[in-house]
């Protein structure tokens, strides 16, 4: 029986299929593509060796570059501050409306009119007044009602209105406005113009006292003669 004759598009020649060179060919290419993937199997298992990232060198690793350099980083220490301390010196103690206690009052220069909490304001203070507030990063108008607050403090003792807020917006603190601070300071003026007042008299006192003891002491005292051996 002849062998058949068949054509191969990826060859130049003629192929037969009961060819032997055709068949170990085949058969060789088998055995060398198995044989790499268990060579593949086991080199995937097997530990690699380390060596240097920048040189390539087994001796040293990376860290031991003799020619790698790092750069120095800084390090710097911030210190934050917390709200109530950075508000301190714009804080004063006194009493609001006759509380047994004391609480903190803030002074706020952007401030017209004084805020207070609810909890901190009797029904009979409510005026029945209220006041349209608007923030400093809102376009929007806030009506709140008015109460009338007595503050007592350092400065000294006024009484002055206040819009009232919802006791959730509370921080334990009363904001003082302009309008409240104005008042104080016209106490304090007042307060050290009268110890100005008495501080003249004493003064004027003491002078009368000394031009009393110097007329006495020339009384006692005889004249003296230059003239006289």
């Amino acid at each position: 029986m002849a062998d058949r004759q068949i054509d191969d598009p990826h060859s130049n020649g003629k192929i037969f299929k009961g060819d032997k060179t055709f068949q170990g060919t085949h058969f060789k290419n088998h055995d060398e593509a198995r044989n790499s993937a268990k060579t593949s199997e086991l080199n995937f298992g097997k530990r690699k060796r380390l060596q240097c990232y920048e040189c390539g060198s087994f001796n040293h690793l990376r860290p031991q570059f003799p020619n790698f350099k790092t750069q120095k980083a800084d390090l710097c220490r911030i210190g934050v501050n917390s709200e109530g301390s950075l508000l301190d010196p714009y804080t004063l103690e006194g009493r609001v409306n006759g509380f047994i206690y004391r609480m903190s009052i803030l002074r706020d220069t952007g401030a017209t009119i004084d805020v207070i909490c609810q909890k901190y304001v009797d029904r009979d203070r409510m005026k029945g007044e209220h006041v349209w507030v608007r923030h400093l990063l809102d376009d929007r108008m806030t009506c709140l009602p008015v109460a009338e607050v007595e503050i007592e403090c350092d400065l000294g003792t006024v009484t002055s209105k206040a819009a009232v807020i919802k006791n959730h917006l509370d921080q334990g603190r009363y904001i003082l406005g302009n309008q409240t601070a104005a008042l104080l300071q016209g106490v304090e003026k007042t307060k050290y113009l009268i110890d100005t007042g008495q501080n003249s008299e004493q003064i004027e006192l003491y002078r009368e006292e000394e031009e009393e003891v110097n007329s006495e002491n020339k009384e006692v005292l005889p004249p003296v003669n230059p003239l006289a051996p």
